[in-house]
Order: C-alpha cells, then structure tokens, then sequence
C-alpha cells in the first residue's frame, strides 16, 4: 500500500469515529489522550509536522495522520521544505518557511504503529501558545485546561530561548506550576506521567546527537525519587553524560535554570522524563524577506535529533498505566469474590450448628411410648439429614444421621433382654471409647464427636427404659448416670476454645518478645511499665481466674520466672563485659571515654581497642551519659553520642557508634550470655 492509500484508510477510520460519534455512542477508551504544553513560538506545530513526516522513515515506529491532520501537517512540512503546493491557494512553494504562529485551537488525530503490528490511536492538540500565558483568560483557554484534564500524558515544551530570558522563564514556570497543579488530585499527586521537552536543542552547542536527547537512562529511575541536588547529581553521573564533559557542563547549566521546573514534578510525581529535541537538526538559516527583515528559515537539509522520543515515552507510560488499572480491577474482583467465599462458608457453618441444637433439643423432649419415642427419634433425624444444605456441605453428617436414623427404626418394642443387654453393652463399650476420646482441639470435630456420644446416651436410656427387668433396668441405668457423669465433666466447645484464645495471646506474647529482642529493645523488654508490665496483665487478668487449668498454670510459671529474672537485673547488679573495635589508641588513634556516668556504671578511664577489662553495669541509672570520642587525648568535634537511661546503650551492640563523621567506624560488641539468661528464654 503507498503513502497515499495510508492516508485514505487512515481518513475512513476517521470518518467511522465520527459517525459513532454523532449515534451517541460511546466514545473509544482505547484513544490515547496526550496532551502537548508550550509557549508562543516554542516549536509545537513544527514539532508535529516533523515528527510526523520522518516516522515514515523508521522501521518500528510510523505516525499516520488521520482526515483533515493530514491536510494540515502535509501543508506544514511542504512550507518548510519550499517545495509543493499550497493547498490553500492551490499556488506552488517556492520558498523555505517555518510554518505561521498557531491560532485558535486545532484537534491533531492520528494512528501510531509502535513496533510491526500494534496500532495505537492517538490525539491531542495544537493551539495558540499565548493561551497558557498565567494572566490569559477566556473561553477557548478553559478549553484548552479541559482537555489536558481528559489526558492521559502531558508533554511540557520549552526552548532555550525561554531558558534564558528570566522573565519569560519565570512566566513559563508559572504556567507550568498552575497546570501541574489543575492537573493533580486531592491528595496533590499526579495520576499521569510528564514529559519535559526542550525543543530547538540545535541552538546548544553541545547537542550533537540523538543519543543524548533522553536525560534519564535505563536502570537510574531511583534518581526521580530524591531531591533536585540529587537529581541532578544522579543525571550528571550517567554514563551517557559524564562521557561527554562537554555536554555534561551544559546539560548542569540548563538543569540548574529548570531548577523551578522540577520542584513541583519532584513532590507529586516520579513518572516524569526530560528529553533534548531538535525537529530541524541543524541550526535555521538567516535570509532576508522582501522587505529587507532578517528572518529564520529551515536548513535545507533536515535533519531531526530525538523528535520521536517524547512520543514513544508517552505510549509507553500510557500502556503501563492501563495495564496497571486492569490488574488492580482483577485483585480487586479476585479479593472481593474469596471474601464472599469465606463469608458463604462461615453462614453454611453457622446455619448447620444452629440445625445440630435444634436437633438435639427436640430429641430430648421427646415423650411418649417406647416403640413412638423411636419412630420420633429417627423422623428428626432424617429430617435434618435430608436438608438440602446439610446434604450438599455436611455429607458426613447427613450419613451418619440417617444411619442413626435406620437404627431407631429397627428397635422393636418386644425385644428380647438378651438382645437389648447385647446391644447395651457394645453401647457402653462405645461410650467409655468416645469419651476417653474427646481431648480434640478443633472446635468443629468436638462438637462433632459430642453429638454422637449424645445420640449413644439417648440409645442407652431407650434400652433402658425397655427392659422389664426391674434389676436390670437398674444396672443399666446406674451404668448410664456413671458416664452421664464422666460426660459432664468435660470442657465445653466454648472452654476449648476459650483455651484457644488464651493460647493465641500468649503466642502473640512471645511473638512480640522475640521480635523487640530482634530490635536489642531491651528498654522495652525489661522496663517495668512496658513488656513486664503487659506480662503481669496478663497474668492477673487471664490467667489467674483459671486456677485448675493445666495451660494456665504452665504459662503462669513461665511468666513469673521471666518476671524475677527482670527484677534481678532491675536491681542493678548484672556486669556485662564488652570490648571495642576501631579504637586503636595511640599517639594518632582513636579512644573513647563515657562521660556523665556514675563510677561503678562504666569501666573508667580512656578506652581502646586493646582493652581486656571493659564491662557495664545495668540498667545505667545515670541521666546525662555519654560516649566521647577523643583521637590523640583530643576530643573530635562532633565525636559524641549520648546514651539514654536504662538499656539502651545495649542497642549499639555490633552497630556503629553514630558520631557525626560517618566514616569513624568505632563498635561496641558485648557478651550477653549471662545476661540474656536471667529472662531470654524463660516464656
């Protein structure tokens, strides 16, 4: 297909749109929005035209305009070449000019093939450069602010002609700064990538190549999250840069100048990019116009730097960005629909435990005959076990009832006592199993198992109540109230898992001991109102009413053994011993020397690294301790770090000491053995 049947199937997409458009249907969400920012005269419609008309020339990127931007953009590139025809005024080109001031509004639509299949369609717009001036109003700039609002990217352009002039710059930032604010959510970030383009990079001297047009490279993202020193410090060290001094010193003056530019993407956004274009690659001629003007005109060879990037960037980050939304819509739908699957669960659960009460309760109450108690006994059962929930989630259950079921219908009223003593005996061998048997944890199987041993009581008292046999039944009956007894005894699904509970707490207690003994927080650890004093709240509030639990008692010893060995070292008697590492001492090296502290706190005197005798004494009670760092018997500006009451000189064991100098790596290494045994393994 030639250029020109492009251009005719780019026009009947176009056309299709339109149509859609005037049917009222909605509009396509696959559009990408972009939106373009500059000043008058700072090379927004030259930018476009080229960047259009050289993308043929690539292989893995090509702009197609669509409808009437084609016209225009066509139009744009033959007036800067001086060649074709002016589609105007039908009258040939036959001179070099620089397309006219934009005026007014103008929708450039087109589709851009990324790679050598994707198709993306693109819009965005050109427009008057004065309608961005701060002190400019009116109906076609509110315009204008709307559709940089419905963007989904936004390229900022400045020349270096606006750079120069402080008061065009200062207008130019402000510009910026009110539309990065109109642009930004109520939490002041910016939901959309920003692309900062210095356009017309021939005029700088060092601009020399395509290579240098993007400023932030691969793999030194993090340098958008620091400040502008760090910023600009990160840019100069890239490899692109630093190897080009030349380019470099430049590039640190022009930064220096954007200075203004960067503080308001730096507090609400690390999505931004900075690119060097030049759309005619060398500098514009100067010739005279008819009247005798000096003008610019484009370099008859054109030959653009870089004027492809900012475009690609944006498609890129615009993709990123709905990838991103499609993937927190599926986690969203993924979460909402588990939590309606645990919720589900939990109601089947409940609405099966409230059947299971329902059960029993009627079975108890059931009066009568033998032979009606039965067939009573097992319509409920089978009532229950032919619920349609009970059938579909509680399988087992429903089995297991409507055995029970079968079996108190087979009971006869005229069996023989040599059967029902039979059949009460395996009864009772089966209750004394199931009730040696009922230490499970799990609430779910322990009611479980209570319903059968329940069911096998009920069996046991129908035998019972059917002999006629005065001393049997008696037997039977004394045998029964033994175990009835023994069923009593055991702990309710509410103590289990009361019992659960109070595990959990005392594991979240050991959780946290573990963790701050991780951090060194002895403070925290040891100090009577923090970690002892959450132990001894739980000791006298839920352990101490459950005086006959073997659970109980066991982490009640364990706490009281924690809780003497914290008054032991409360006390102020534990010594433990600590060398140092870094402090060579010497004419020239480094000591230390703890200054504040009590005499029997701390080992006196100057210390270094040869020392052999060093040991502190804990908890410090001294309230102005600190550590001073001396090289040569002089005390280092800045070499002092001040050690808090209590524990927490113990939170520098292995660490460096935080002196001013960062480089001075002086430790602190103490042996905790003795110490961590008065309480680290006590719960």
């Amino acid at each position: 297909m030639g250029l020109s049947g492009i251009f005719k199937k780019a026009g009947q997409v176009k056309k299709k749109t339109e149509q859609a458009g005037d049917k009222g249907e909605k509009p396509d969400k696959s559009l990408y929005r972009i939106g373009v920012y500059g000043h008058k005269g700072v090379g927004k419609t030259v930018f476009f035209t080229i960047v259009y008309a050289f993308s043929k020339k690539q292989e893995d990127f090509e702009i197609m305009a669509l409808g009437e931007t084609q016209e225009i953009l066509e139009e744009k590139f033959n007036l800067m070449r001086g060649k074709g025809m002016d589609l105007k005024t039908g009258q040939a080109i036959d001179s070099r000019r620089f397309p006219p001031l934009s005026t007014g509004e103008q929708k450039l639509d087109f589709e851009v093939r990324v790679g050598e299949n994707t198709i993306v369609p693109v819009t965005t717009m050109d427009y008057s450069g004065e309608l961005i001036y701060i002190d400019t109003r009116g109906e076609l700039k509110q315009s204008l602010i709307d559709f940089f609002k419905n963007c989904e990217c936004v390229l900022f352009f400045i020349d270096p002609e606006g750079l120069g002039n402080e008061a065009e710059r200062s207008n130019r930032i402000a510009a910026f700064t009110d539309l990065i604010a109109q642009l930004s959510g109520r939490d002041k970030r910016l939901k959309m990538p920003v692309g900062l383009v210095i356009t017309k990079s021939d005029e700088l001297a060092s601009f020399k190549s395509a290579e240098q047009s993007v400023v932030i490279g691969m793999g030194n993202g993090y340098i958008r999250a620091l400040n502008f020193a760090g910023f600009l410090r990160g840019v100069l060290k890239q490899r692109h840069v630093a190897s080009r001094p030349e380019w470099k010193n430049e590039l640190e003056l022009i930064l220096n100048r954007l200075e203004s530019f960067f503080k308001p993407l730096l507090n609400r956004t690390m999505d931004f990019q900075v690119f060097f274009v030049s759309s005619t690659g060398n500098s514009p001629d100067i010739i005279a116009d008819p009247s005798g003007d000096k003008i610019k005109v484009p370099p008859q060879d054109l030959r653009p730097l870089g004027v492809s990037f900012p475009l690609r960037w944006a498609i890129r980050r615009i993709s990123s960005y709905r990838q991103s939304i499609i993937h927190r819509t599926i986690l969203k739908w993924t979460f909402l629909i588990v939590a309606l699957i645990i919720n589900l669960v939990a109601l089947v659960n409940i609405y099966n435990g409230i059947k299971i009460r329902s059960l029993i309760w009627d079975i108890k109450n059931i009066g009568g005959a033998y032979s009606e108690v039965n067939k009573a006994i097992a319509d409920r059962y089978e009532k229950y076990a032919n619920n349609i929930i009970i059938k579909l989630f509680f399988r087992e259950f429903s089995s297991k009832t409507l055995a029970e079921a079968k079996y108190f219908r087979t009971i006869g009223a005229n069996q023989a006592h040599s059967e029902l003593e039979k059949q009460f005996k395996a009864i009772i061998t089966t209750l004394d199993n199931k009730i040696a048997g009922l230490n499970v944890q799990d609430t779910t199987a322990y009611n479980k198992e209570l319903l059968s041993v329940d069911s096998l009581f009920m069996k046991a008292d129908q035998i019972a109540q059917s002999v006629s046999d005065q001393s049997l039944k008696k037997t039977m009956s004394d045998q029964i109230s033994i175990r009835k007894q023994r069923r009593t005894d055991l702990p309710t699904s509410a103590n289990l898992a009361a019992r659960q509970s109070l595990t959990n707490d005392y594991q979240q207690l050991v959780r946290d001991f573990r963790d701050r003994l991780a951090m060194l927080d002895y403070d925290y650890l040891l100090n009577k109102d923090k970690f002892p004093a959450t132990l001894q709240a739980f000791k006298d509030s839920k352990l101490a009413p459950l005086v006959n639990d073997p659970t109980a008692a066991s982490y009640s010893r364990k706490i009281t053994a924690y809780l003497d060995g914290v008054t032991t070292i409360e006390r102020g008697t534990i010594l433990i011993p600590f060398k140092i590492i870094g402090a060579d001492g010497g004419q020239s090296g480094y000591t230390i020397s703890f200054v504040g502290a009590q005499a029997q706190e701390f080992s006196p005197g100057d210390l270094e690294s040869s020392r052999t005798d060093l040991q502190v004494r804990v908890p410090v009670k001294s309230q102005n301790v600190q550590i001073v760092l001396s090289k040569a018997g002089t005390p280092v500006p800045g070499g002092v770090y001040p050690i808090n009451p209590g524990y927490h000189i113990l939170t520098l064991n292995g660490q460096k000491i935080p002196f001013v100098d960062k480089n001075i790596n002086i430790q602190l290494i103490f042996d905790l053995t003795e110490f961590h045994s008065y309480f680290k393994d006590k719960l």
